[in-house]
């Protein structure tokens, strides 16, 4: 395998730029990013002499005039390589520069030209966007025939497509990887026009068909003439010509070409791309040329009509800092000077007022969403990975996610890993594993409300350290594990920006915070304004994953404990303890296959989910539909699942018991079976008299006109000890609670209309049905240092 050094230079050698970034954050290096390659040799060899361990990125894009064709990726796989194989046989290998991939694919470099593409079907991608292409370091040692491929050139693509054929000695694939040996090369030619090519095509049909027959159908080549004119027209645009001779010049390409075009077509694209109505074509002002900069960002806005641009593969909130500052730059390399900023601004106002009025409403996600029926994942490379019941694949980014700055690049998934890997780093009861690997591949599908998962455990369990792995693997951040904010406002922009929160350290969890939790898992609506202005209100509504980490199980509040898987962890021996570095050091090898593994069940499960049949679902039901799903695409048991799922909410009743006053007076009150019937003043000085001195605890209700609210949420865990309660129409006496023995936990005796009895299993809708003016709002100011690009 070829040093970092050696690859780097050996591609500088060959007309490819390159950066390095840290391994972790996927930042440039010494100022170095995918905008700004290192553009010196020597200074290349230093750098990566000085940080052998750092990741080697290729850079493509318009700027650097490089494009990559990609093979063997994705769950598509063998259908890329099997593709590539049959134009290998028909054109002869590219001689270009090639290079082996983190992900066991290739990489093929070619001359940028934006006029090729392939069909889906195919599994061949090209990346023609500003990309920073991780090709070091490998994951793998095996099955390599070369890492750089013996190209010494960029190739353009048409002098493989189209040019002479080659004689292929060897084009091999080994375990997924297409490998290629060297092989003899004749001279090329040119490649032929665009009549030639359809020329060939109409007067060769026999030989055609022979070939079809002896190798399969060679993949098609999406040409697109209009975009090959007007690749010919910026050509004579760049040339200084006058638009009667660029109009002149563009007749005569159609007519050499077959006529592929109406002549309207060619007017049209000759008045767009010379961007004049008089004769000659002045110089761009400014301003044109910092629309032409922004010519290929998408304007839309979310679902509050926020503007946003998508610019290089990501989402940015108008206005952005970020692309002002990539606008500036691109401009400067263009002009040789700094944009003036009254026209820099006002380009960017009128994008920004394009983007709230005319462009498309898009709702955007965190990290995990979906699109049509595909799941989407966003890598946080402007690459997403698309997953649908046929299995995965990498695709370039569309509008679909918001950015936040501490979030961070996830590792890139290899096919056919295997998920059960992650229980060598973490210290779950084997008992409980099937649930908790049911829970966190679940936090892949979106739109679900997820159960808040609640770690506990003594010193020395490794809790953190589970927290931590189950963050990296779903929501890398540079932010994994956070305190408990003071106040609310910072609460809810914290688990506003995360699509997984892990807050740490707790101690207990008050009703207000029980009620926020409840929100965010199942669906939260959030009323806020920004700071400073009187403008009206702006909702925001989320529903992301809360983990929770303390020692002992911090949740007292029955709705909350309803809404959560709980799992203890048990201390680890002393003979079974490892460095933590050793740990992150094994993990972040084994992350991209254990993703891979993830996403391969994910589109099992899929499949499978809409065959799922449960006569009972328990609370979060769509969850444990779900994790039936999931189960049954492990190859383990749906019914194991539900079982597992069940048992776990018997011991959050058990929890809650333990850990509310209230809860605990009731259950003496009625130890003897017999009814008790009262005003509501004398019940709560009959249950605060039992529960002595533990009634100052925050569970147990202050006053008389609290109690309501302080049993409605105990009724689940009052149901399954056969216990219910109602409260009686006032009369003269004042209002009565009556509270008694139930039939059966699950079929609770009948009530006045303003006691809603619960189940603990039901067919119910989930919360998301909830009706939105029946969801907790809650009153917050827009955060002055929060983050919202």
């Amino acid at each position: 395998m070829e040093t970092l050094v050696a690859k780097a230079l050996s591609l500088f050698d060959r007309g490819i730029k390159t950066f390095l970034s840290d391994p972790t954050t996927r930042q440039g290096i010494n100022g170095s990013s995918r905008f700004d390659p290192i553009e010196d040799r020597d200074a290349l060899a230093l750098i990566c002499a000085e940080h052998p361990e750092a990741n080697l990125e290729v850079v493509l894009g318009q700027l650097v005039e490089v494009m990559a064709l990609e093979v063997g990726v994705g769950s598509k796989a063998t259908a890329s390589e099997e593709a590539f194989r049959k134009l290998c046989e028909k054109h002869g290998v590219p001689d270009t520069v090639s290079c082996a991939g983190v992900t066991g694919g290739r990489y093929y470099f070619f001359k940028y030209d934006y006029t090729v593409g392939f069909p889906d079907e195919t599994g061949l991608k090209i990346f023609s966007d500003v990309e920073g292409l991780l090709i070091h370091p490998l994951k793998f040692s095996d099955g390599l025939v070369d890492e750089i491929g013996p190209g010494m050139a960029i190739q353009d693509i048409w002098e493989w497509l189209g040019g002479a054929s080659k004689a292929v000695e060897d084009v091999t694939q080994d375990e997924g990887l297409l490998g290629v040996t060297e092989v003899a090369v004749p001279e090329t030619t040119a490649g032929p026009s665009y009549e030639e090519q359809l020329s060939d095509e109409e007067s060769s049909p026999e030989t055609d068909q022979t070939a079809d027959d002896a190798q399969g159908p060679v993949p098609d080549i999406i040409l697109d003439p209009v975009a090959l004119l007007r690749n010919e027209i910026l050509s004579c645009v760049a040339g200084g010509g006058d638009k009667p001779a660029i109009l002149a010049k563009a007749l005569d390409w159609n007519r050499a070409n077959g006529e592929p075009l109406r002549i309207a077509e060619i007017v049209t694209a000759v008045e767009e791309l010379t961007a004049s109505s008089t004769a000659d074509v002045s110089p761009l002002t400014a301003r044109d040329m910092l629309f032409k900069l922004a010519d290929d960002m998408t304007l839309f806005s979310d679902d509050q009509s926020k503007p946003y641009f998508f610019y290089e593969g990501e989402a940015f909130s108008a206005p952005s800092t970020d692309v002002k500052n990539r606008l500036t730059h691109y401009y400067l390399k263009e002009m040789e000077d700094l944009p003036p900023k009254k026209e820099l601004n006002a380009v960017l106002d009128i994008l920004k007022s394009r983007a709230r009025f005319d462009g498309p409403r898009i709702s955007l996600f965190n990290r995990v969403g979906k699109s049509g029926d595909a799941i989407l994942y966003d890598l946080r490379d402007k690459r997403y990975v698309q997953v649908s019941p046929k299995g995965w694949e990498i695709v370039p980014s569309f509008p679909l996610f918001r950015r936040y700055q501490h979030l961070q690049p996830q590792t890139v998934p290899l096919t056919g890993g295997d998920p059960w890997e992650v229980f060598n780093f973490l210290t779950v009861p084997k008992e409980s594993r099937l649930l908790i690997m049911s829970y966190l591949i679940s936090l892949f599908v979106p739109k679900i409300a997820h159960p808040v998962l609640a770690v506990c455990g003594d010193q020395g369990s490794s809790k953190s350290f589970f927290c931590s792995v189950i963050n990296r693997l779903v929501d890398p951040t540079l932010t994994e594990r956070v305190i408990q904010p003071k106040n609310e406002r910072d609460l809810i922009q914290t688990l506003r920006q995360k699509y997984v929160t892990v807050l740490d350290n707790l101690s207990k969890i008050d009703n207000r915070v029980s009620d926020i939790f409840c929100q965010v898992c199942t669906g939260g609506s959030v009323s806020y304004r920004e700071l400073y202005t009187n403008e009206g209100e702006n909702i925001a509504q989320f529903r992301h994953v809360v983990i929770l980490n303390s020692i002992n199980l911090a949740i007292v509040n029955a709705d909350l404990m309803d809404r959560s898987i709980i799992l203890k962890l048990r201390r680890i021996e002393k003979v079974d303890r490892k460095p933590e570095h050793d740990l992150w050091e094994a993990f972040e090898a084994s992350r991209a296959s254990i993703l891979g593994g993830i996403f391969d069940i994910v589109a099992k499960a899929m499949a499978i989910y809409p065959t799922v049949k449960v006569e009972q679902l328990p609370r979060l039901a769509d969850f444990a539909k779900w994790g039936y799903a999931i189960a049954e695409a492990l190859g383990k048991s749906g019914d194991q699942f539900l079982a597992d799922f069940t048992q776990n909410v018997k011991r959050q009743n058990e929890s809650v018991v333990e850990k509310n006053v209230l809860c605990q007076a009731v259950l003496t009150l009625m130890a003897e079976g017999k009814p008790f019937l009262a005003k509501v003043g004398d019940a709560h000085e009959t249950l605060k008299s039992i529960a002595k001195q533990d009634a100052k605890d925050e569970t147990f209700p202050k006053l008389p006109h609290l109690m309501r609210a302080a049993l409605d949420r105990l009724r689940a865990s009052l149901l399954e000890h056969g216990i219910s309660y109602e409260y009686l129409d006032r009369q003269g006496a004042g209002v009565k609670i009556l509270i008694s023995k139930a039939a059966s936990p699950d079929t609770p005796q009948q009530s006045s209309p303003e006691v809603v009895a619960a189940k603990v299993a039901s067919n119910e809708p989930d919360e998301p049905d909830v009706a939105e003016s029946e969801m907790l709002v809650f009153e917050m100011d827009e955060m002055p240092g929060a983050v919202y690009e």
